[in-house]
């Protein structure tokens, strides 16, 4: 007797201290002093979220995160009734009924219990706290003393369940809450262990979700699925006591079996529909960071990407790399396709995402052969060269230097006009066009995007500088857009953490005439008619150029239709020399089905 009445007065000492806090706390001075309002759920919602970027396609589809994956919240109404009794009857029973000695988002017997395990075993042992306590906790306090945070919960705790329902608590709770495996919120989780809607989670799985809330990261069922589904069965026999469930329900969903998904995530990043998509993601996260200063919190990405093209690109350039790689000995390749005006609608930047998350199409400087002589071409009709000009001779050119330049495979053609010359990419008419006029180029390649160094060497014409895929479709998407910089970038718009867009700010700019454009696209169309390009043919106006360097080690196609620009590299990571692949073979091969596929879509489907 003598220590229930001990028991009592600790209680009601407790209750007393703790309401004179709340009182003091709670009041409008100190909440404006502590910075919290908790009249709006949804801006509640979005404070104080670990950093991580959600990633949408250009139709506005989610199609992969990185960091911290937090969907869109799900409504309270349409969470499924199991979900929300589950977690009730495992984290706070009294939630719904407000027991005796619960007052105001608080349980003071808990806490009592709670506060004499302590003293008895000299630590804390139990758990004390109600569902709404562990939402200030996960929106404001987390990152505080675990002592201090206890005192600040029970504090604001009242204030809380007073502005709000106890819907919007619930709503609160399993929007915010971790639930292992980088995902945040319920409709995260639900999609990333059993990829559906959470409206749609069924009762074991909502049990298998909510047993692990205690320790996420070690009691998920895709990281301990054996212990998840011991602890689901107490969970079902805890909903059974309350009456929550039926034994019926309690037996039939304690049998279910049910298996997580499979991990989708590689790198940091959640990508539910392939992680192939992982290139394009860590572009645009990349891009984001340039375009944003506040990076706290969850940064939503619309992107440029054509979901079905990205596909296309990565099936096909895998596909070619495994059906040749060993006879040709090719290991690694590249693909872009963008928009004339620079909206990269599909980036793969290797084999296998899983494999390496080097991205080849924009971390990989590559000499680029004849693909480089664009720049050449361009700077010579800028100077008044005109196509139906002739180059007197196409034989082997001898420097005093004793350099000697040689076409391919030594075919000289003699007296050639400058679009034939490109058309078949003469070596020679090359350095004869770049000599004496070696600044002239590497400016004009400066103006159309290529940042790397830049050789000061009449070899320049032949691709011996070093530049990137990115920086070459781009170019080439210059010419395809009459002369106006095309700018490559893959986000379209942004919002920030508190869901304010952030606005991009682009400036249109000339860089080639209108008539020079003109007369590159004209020369370059001539390369896939009848050119080294020809196996590129896709059935549609096209142009490009092919480009092949010293002992097979790098071969390109980078070309451009009137409403797409695709650049194709195909080489080794290592720069082993591959089994004499040349820019007018697989890379050329690999642009085509590229360029048909986006074509032969019907006109809605296409970018």
């Amino acid at each position: 007797m003598m220590q229930r009445e001990g028991i009592l007065r600790r209680n009601l000492l407790l209750g007393f201290t703790l309401a004179t806090l709340t009182e003091i706390v709670n009041s409008t001075p100190a909440r404006a002093w502590l910075g919290y309002d908790f009249n709006d759920v949804n801006t509640l919602l979005r404070f104080n979220r670990q950093s991580g970027i959600r990633v949408l396609d250009a139709a506005g589809h989610f199609v992969g995160a990185r960091g911290a994956y937090y969907a869109p919240p799900l409504e309270y109404e349409r969470m499924p009734r199991y979900l929300v009794l589950a977690l009730v009857a495992q984290e706070d029973r009294c939630f719904f009924n407000d027991c005796l000695l619960r007052i105001g988002g608080l349980d003071l017997r808990a806490i009592s219990r709670a506060v004499i395990a302590a003293m008895k075993n000299g630590k804390a042992s139990q758990g004390a706290s109600t569902i709404t306590q562990q939402v200030l906790k996960e929106i404001f306090l987390k990152e505080h003393n675990k002592y201090v945070r206890k005192v600040e919960e029970a504090a604001l705790a009242p204030g809380l369940d007073l502005s709000l329902t106890k819907s919007d608590i619930l709503f609160l709770y399993l929007n915010r809450v971790y639930f292992g495996a980088g995902a945040y919120g319920i409709e995260a989780a639900s999609r990333v262990f059993f990829g559906k809607p959470a409206q749609h989670l069924g009762l074991t799985e909502s049990v298998l979700l909510i047993q692990a809330l205690p320790a996420p990261s070690n009691w998920n069922l895709r990281k301990n699925p054996i212990l998840a589904s011991t602890r689901a069965a107490s969970l079902l026999a805890t909903m059974r006591e309350l009456g929550f469930i039926t034994q019926k329900q309690a037996i039939s969903a304690s049998t279910q079996r049910v298996r997580a998904m499979l991990d989708h995530s590689v790198d940091g990043g959640y990508y539910p529909y392939s992680i192939q998509h992982g290139w394009y993601i860590r572009a645009a996260e990349s891009e984001s960071e340039h375009l944003l200063e506040d990076q706290s919190g969850v940064r939503t990405l619309r992107t440029n990407l054509d979901l079905q093209l990205q596909n296309r690109c990565q099936t096909v350039l895998s596909s070619v790399i495994a059906r040749y790689g060993r006879a040709m000995n090719v290991n690694s390749g590249a693909v872009i396709a963008m928009k004339p005006d620079g909206r990269i609608l599909g980036l793969i930047g290797g084999a296998n995402y899983s494999a390496s998350q080097f991205n080849a199409a924009i971390g990989a400087h590559r000499q680029p052969g004849s693909a480089f002589k664009i720049f050449v071409y361009l700077a010579a009709l800028e100077r008044g060269v005109s196509p139906d000009d002739y180059i007197a001779d196409d034989g082997p050119l001898e420097y005093s230097s004793g350099t000697v330049i040689n076409n391919y495979n030594h075919l000289y053609r003699g007296a050639n006009t400058v679009a034939d010359a490109l058309a078949y990419s003469s070596n020679v008419a090359a350095a004869r066009l770049i000599h004496k006029h070696i600044d002239e180029v590497i400016e004009m390649a400066r103006r159309l995007g290529v940042k790397g160094p830049l050789k000061h060497d009449d070899g320049l014409a032949l691709g011996i500088s070093e530049v990137t895929l990115l920086e070459l479709t781009a170019a080439y998407a210059t010419i395809a857009n009459d002369g106006i910089l095309a700018i490559p970038y893959t986000v379209a718009s942004m919002e920030d953490n508190m869901g304010q867009a952030v606005p991009r700010k682009e400036e249109e700019r000339r860089v080639l005439s209108r008539k020079v454009a003109e007369a590159m696209s004209v020369m370059l169309e001539g390369v896939v008619q009848k050119g080294t390009g020809a196996a590129a043919r896709p059935g549609v106006w096209a142009a490009g150029k092919t480009g092949t360097t010293t002992d097979y080690r790098d071969a390109w196609f980078i070309g451009f239709t009137r409403q797409i620009a695709v650049g194709v590299w195909l080489g080794n990571r290592e720069n082993e020399p591959m089994e004499k692949v040349t820019g007018g073979s697989l890379p050329a091969q690999i642009w085509r089905d590229i360029v048909q596929y986006y074509h032969s879509r019907p006109a809605r489907v296409a970018s």
